[in-house]
């Protein structure tokens, strides 16, 4: 399963950095026993466990743009409206795309025998961006938009992998 790091804040014993280091080191053992369980399991389960973490990280992004989608400033700097109208469809559409985008990494990168490359993220961008552009808008949009939107993303995971 592909995992983030966390960072480590300065270890005081007293207050409220202790407590703050305390819960970020039981988080860190959480997250990788959940790690260490899902690469033990069979390709569908981890799957579908990386495709709901993924979307639940999705679908928290999208709250936190709906929030930022408020402010003047942050609508100028970034077009929020392509997730969508309101906070819930932001954070629907994240969620299909970060849930897509993980599972098909994570599949991939099992069938394939661990190679995490440009084929595979090429394959899960255009695969995100079509079930992106597919499942977020109502009524769904027409086959040649989503492939376009999906070779879009495959682009931009490709460079970003690249990079």
């Amino acid at each position: 399963m592909e995992g983030g790091g966390s960072v480590a804040l300065p270890l005081k014993k007293n207050g409220i950095e202790s407590g703050l280091t305390q819960l970020q080191t039981k988080w860190g053992e959480l997250e990788k026993g959940f790690q260490d369980w899902v690469c033990k399991q069979p390709l569908p389960v981890e799957t579908a466990a990386v495709a709901a973490t993924r979307a639940l990280q999705g679908a928290a992004e999208g709250l936190f743009y709906g929030t930022l989608a408020k402010s003047e400033v942050a609508r100028q700097l970034f077009p929020f409206e392509i997730f969508g109208g309101t906070m819930l469809l932001k954070a629907r559409s994240l969620a299909v795309l970060r849930g897509t985008s993980g599972a098909m990494i994570c599949a991939l990168k099992r069938i394939r025998g661990g190679k995490d490359d440009t084929e595979a993220r090429a394959f899960a961008g255009f695969t995100s961006g079509f079930m992106f552009q597919t499942f977020t808008h109502s009524p769904p949009r027409s086959g040649p938009d989503a492939i376009a939107v999906g070779l879009f993303f495959a682009v931009c995971q490709v460079v970003g992998h690249e990079v």
